[in-house]
């Protein structure tokens, strides 16, 4: 033969298999491009150079690594279609006087085709594509920084190897299918039909175990530390849960409908019924498939959409105030604070606003038979394992600062107190804590020291007390010793100024407070901002890039579904024809068809996304976010887009299986 036989055929076969084909090369491209622009981002120098650009790198180069990954585990995936497509091929072939070697040659030159084509156009359309990427990046993170995307060595080579080995994978793998497998058996393996599967009763019993596991941790666990823990549990029971409903699931309620004989016997719903009854074990694994990847995007995207909008309100609940200094040691330091502000505020474009400072203890308690009762000694790392539903804290102040800072003259009794509930959780007129009782003498709705928030996870409360006395009363009663926690000082105070002006004013202060006043805790929310940025945008930048990619596996799936059953079913079609079938009738049992298998992935997809919505809402607790409202409406408008996006899909997949059977 001659040497260029083998070159030949391969390019003559992805040419007539281009139909197949196109959407495979283009999905190789997209990753490739994808996984080489967050390589390149995470090698940049330039991250080094930059606040907060060594949690910009880890963040990148986690999404780069979920990125390789899942381009291992789909190109895999999605080459088990291309090969089933050309079993008829291959199978001719080797009837036609080619040995399995040759067929293997020809396979090999046509994966080297494919990787080089798709790895120079995914490199280039990386490089190009990846400078837009980069600034909206840099938007995302608020950073006005001059970084440069460049091609980074690193970054090509480790692109190149990944996808090197996933093209190689492929290649083995069909070589050694068509090796085991005889001629006959590959001519007719397009064809080969499905037996009617039987209804695995203890499959569908694993399916309701492993779901109704994966629902229950998410709904019954409230605490974020302990949601972290189990999450990845109740992920893994849920997709268990999946494959085996659309397993077991599937078929049963499909055996259901055909035995329901006023739906079954009508031309369209004959047609498509019968015909997913006898395919549905093949069509389980890749709708199950498809719901996971839609349930995984509506996640990434809600969740990471939420953190993005919310980033200021997030931020502003962390630092409730602008500066803030904490275990100051004694009053006399406020002195020496003053002092500090009022040097800089000379020469500076920041005023200072709302200057404060108060004693406090805090208590940690849970909520039984309407009194408060001590959470495993008042200490917050036990605090949080607690069930947060029903935890309360308490932050204890003596009525001398409340009515310095609110400039009131506000007089208590030793059993009354002031509260001021962050949800307004505390009911009645009497609160007790342990055994004793104090008498509310009014219930604040305004402070300086917090804000009302009736969607926070965490009950959050301000206890006003006559004096210290008072408040070790009620430590006790809640099973304290105060003498041992003692009083901690805090002094708080806002700026008003450009924000570049009261981001330098504040860098400045901290570092002076450190250095000629206190040793404690001195914090800003303008010194913190830029890691909170780039971890919000961070998370929104890989959570839509992620979103792309899945989503674009899903359509993969879906058309390579539609393209596989248009050709298996486009002789049965022809043959419903013949015998007395409509045009009209045959497109109406297409529709219907169509439609009972692959909207059934999107609706499975919500009801996980409705259970496991608590859960995540206790996660990102962990970035300080407590809107549930917000977090709902970004979940609903998620779901709505991407039904939507869904559905075009479906029209337009629903097109190419029309075209395939008539």
């Amino acid at each position: 033969m001659s040497r260029f036989f083998y070159i030949r055929m391969a390019l003559t076969n992805l040419k007539k298999n281009r139909q197949t084909y196109f959407p495979y090369l283009l999905t190789c491209i997209l990753t490739i491009c994808m996984f080489f622009i967050f390589q390149v981002l995470a090698y940049n120098d330039g991250l080094n150079h930059m606040g907060g650009g060594k949690d910009m790198a880890v963040i990148l180069g986690t999404g780069s690594y979920i990125i390789g990954i899942f381009a291992v585990i789909f190109l895999y995936y999605t080459n088990s279609f291309l090969i089933k497509q050309r079993k008829k091929e291959l199978g001719l072939y080797c009837i036609l006087g080619l040995e399995k070697k040759h067929v293997a040659r020809i396979l090999a030159w046509e994966t080297i085709m494919t990787y080089l084509f798709c790895m120079i156009l995914g490199i280039i359309s990386g490089f190009v594509l990846g400078k837009l990427v980069f600034l909206v990046l840099l938007k995302l993170v608020n950073l006005k920084v001059s970084l440069s995307f460049g091609l980074a060595p690193k970054a090509l080579l480790s692109s190149m190897t990944l996808f090197l080995c996933i093209f190689g994978l492929n290649l083995v793998t069909n070589i050694f299918h068509v090796r085991m497998v005889n001629p006959i058996e590959l001519l007719r393996g397009g064809n080969k039909g499905e037996k009617i599967p039987k209804v695995s009763w203890w499959l569908a019993l694993v399916s309701v175990i492993c779901l109704g596991s994966g629902y229950y941790i998410a709904i019954v666990t409230q605490n974020p530390m302990e949601a972290f823990a189990k999450f990845f549990l109740a992920v893994i029971l849920v997709i268990v849960g999946t494959y085996a409903l659309f397993t077991a699931g599937s078929i049963a309620l499909l055996r259901v409908l055909k035995n329901n004989k006023k739906f079954f016997y009508k031309p369209k719903n004959f047609i498509a019924v019968s015909g997913m009854v006898y395919r549905m074990k093949q069509n389980a694994v890749g709708l199950a498939n498809i719901c996971i990847l839609s349930t995984m995007v509506l996640v990434m995207i809600a969740g990471s959409v939420s953190l993005y909008v919310s980033q200021e309100k997030t931020i502003r609940y962390r630092f409730p105030h602008d500066l803030q200094v904490n275990k100051l040691e004694s009053v006399e330091q406020i002195a020496g604070i003053d002092r500090i502000l009022e040097e800089m505020t000379a020469d500076s474009k920041v005023s200072v606003a709302d200057e404060f400072y108060f004693s406090y203890q805090d208590i940690y308690t849970y909520k039984e038979d309407g009194k408060y009762v001590n959470a495993n000694e008042g200490m917050y790392g036990n605090y949080v394992t607690m069930d947060s539903v029903q935890q309360s804290s308490f932050t204890i102040i003596p009525l001398e600062d409340y009515n310095r800072i609110e400039q009131k003259q506000v007089s208590l009794m030793d059993d009354e107190v002031l509260v001021f509930s962050i949800k307004d959780s505390v009911k009645g007129n009497v609160l007790q804590i342990g055994e004793e009782e104090f008498r509310i003498q009014e219930k604040l709705e305004t402070s300086i020291l917090g804000k009302k928030d009736p969607y926070a996870i965490f009950d959050e409360n301000i206890l006003i007390v006559k004096d210290k006395e008072a408040g070790e009363r009620i430590c006790r009663a809640a099973g304290l010793q105060p003498e041992v926690n003692g009083w901690t000082l805090e002094w708080n105070c806002d700026i008003d100024g450009k924000k570049d002006d009261c981001v330098d004013f504040s860098y400045a202060f901290v570092d002076r407070v450190h250095n000629e006043v206190s040793s404690g805790y001195v914090d800003s929310m303008y010194t913190s901002l830029s890691g909170w940025y780039i971890s919000f945008g961070g998370i929104l930048f890989i959570g839509i890039f992620l979103g792309i990619l899945f989503v674009m596996a899903a359509v993969l799936i879906i058309y390579y579904k539609q393209v596989s059953e248009g050709y298996e079913d486009h002789e049965r079609f022809l043959i419903m024809q013949k015998v007395g079938m409509s045009h009209d009738e045959v497109r109406s049992s297409i529709r219907k068809q169509v439609s009972m298998v692959f909207f059934l992935p999107l609706i499975v997809a919500v009801i996980h996304v409705m259970f496991a919505f608590p859960m995540i809402s206790r996660l990102l607790v962990m970035f300080n976010l407590t809107d549930i409202r917000l977090e709902f409406i970004c979940t609903c408008v998620t779901v709505v887009v991407f039904a939507l996006v869904y559905s075009l899909v479906y029209m337009r997949t629903a097109k190419v299986y029309y075209r395939l059977v008539r």
